[in-house]
């Protein structure tokens, strides 16, 4: 009864990792800016009815043209000339192509899953223009046929080619499924250690080598360390992978030995796992194969990250990052080098930036202890710049003295 019980388990075990596995899959796809898909429309196609289908679709927190406000406001002077909304004009570049023909929507790529839906029914409306994402979605076959092909090749090479197939069933749907870089070197390492269980299969003392055979430990342990590494999601689902492939293997266990139960003459393999060397040449020549694949996918993963996408179709050209926006964080040295560089490139015309945001705060909020007469257009505040204030008062003598009082200065806690 206990027996059964745990079949009972393992069962409900693999259904629950299929349908989630399933259900949660995810694909690796380029966009031109960091947590967000570009969607583009003609103008033509109200901003009203764009945003309407987009809800209807479940996707919410869409960054838009319309609803943008003013960021900051003086108390001091909440009357400000025009030319301090410069940069209040130039920002919105954000949201529409270099021809200004086009109007776009920036989506918290969260609402992926939810976004070909809403692109069909946008695309009823493309009579009155174009429609389209910044989004490069093509599914990544070479993940897991690299996967299959593995699987092929392990499974030629063992003498428990049930036992291998079985146990690597879940790791390629899995790389079906999440078709990434890591995810795919993971799964490679992962059939490699059913690989060196299935020479143990099904030979008594088999319980005791593999817990003390660091070997095949390694290889189990592997691909979880390099996934948390790198996603903890994708980790976390990868446990379900460890949780099926081993109920699954539980179960066929099960139903092997009540097969064998009901024979006359039980066959029991005379070598001992024990008496079976894992650190073999066969295997270390076929971890080649598992290491090669690994390693390559490894290296894409490493490198894509160099490449940007490319951010013309078909003579559309949208606002995208430059090289100067991969530093880490934004500080008075950045700062200051950034200005610098906008100086000298003053002429070629660009987006604005967190170097014109805060040029533009700074004008804003000290407008009111400026010389109208010498005030300029919006520049750039460099780094150390001070407004002060005169301040008058009667010193021992009886004299007025003026003094100028500091009001702010451009630091780092500015």
């Amino acid at each position: 009864m206990k027996k059964n019980y745990f079949i009972i388990v393992a069962f409900f075990i693999v259904i629950f990792s299929l349908v989630l596995i399933f259900f949660t899959g995810s694909f690796s796809f380029s966009s031109l800016w960091k947590g967000y898909i570009v969607l583009y429309t003609s103008k033509s196609i109200p901003e009203n009815d764009v945003l309407s289908i987009l809800e209807k679709n479940g996707i919410s927190n869409v960054i838009t043209l319309s609803a943008q406000k003013v960021p900051y406001v003086s108390k001091e002077s909440p009357v400000q000339p025009e030319y301090t909304k410069k940069y209040l004009e130039q920002r919105k570049a954000y949201f529409s192509d270099k021809n200004d023909t086009l109007r776009l929507y920036y989506i918290p790529e969260k609402n992926i899953f939810f976004i070909k839906n809403a692109i069909n029914e946008l695309s009823e409306l493309k009579n009155q223009g174009i429609v389209g994402l910044d989004l490069n979605t093509r599914y990544p076959w070479i993940i897991p046929l690299v996967s299959l092909i593995v699987l092929i090749l392990l499974t030629i090479a063992s003498r428990s080619k049930g036992f291998v197939f079985l146990g690597c069933c879940f790791p390629l749907l899995f790389s079906f499924c999440h078709p990434l870089f890591t995810n795919g070197a993971a799964v490679i390492l992962f059939m490699y250690a059913i690989y060196l269980i299935s020479n143990l299969w099904p030979r008594q003392r088999m319980k005791k080598v593999l817990l003390k055979s660091f070997f095949t430990w390694l290889f189990l342990i592997l691909p979880l360390v390099l996934l948390f590494i790198v996603s903890i999601k994708e980790a976390l689902i990868f446990l379900l992978v460890y949780l099926a492939t081993f109920s699954l293997l539980l179960i066929n266990n099960y139903f092997r030995k009540r097969r064998l139960s009901r024979l006359r003459f039980k066959p029991i393999p005379i070598i001992t796992a024990n008496m079976i060397p894992l650190k073999t040449l066969k295997n270390a020549r076929l971890l080649l194969v598992p290491a090669f694949g690994a390693g390559i996918f490894c290296i894409f993963y490493i490198f894509s990250s160099f490449f940007y996408v490319d951010n013309s179709e078909n003579d559309l050209f949208f606002p995208a990052p430059t090289r100067y926006t991969e530093a880490g964080d934004f500080n008075m040295s950045s700062y200051e080098a950034t200005r610098k560089a906008k100086l000298i490139a003053q002429e070629v015309e660009s987006l604005p930036d967190l170097v014109d945001y805060v040029s533009w705060v700074w004008n804003t909020g000290n407008f009111a202890f400026q010389n109208l007469s010498s005030s300029k257009e919006n520049n750039l505040v460099e780094q150390g710049a001070s407004v002060f204030m005169p301040t008058y008062k009667t010193d021992s003598n009886g004299k007025i003295v003026k003094k100028d009082s500091l009001i702010t200065i451009l630091m780092r806690i500015f």
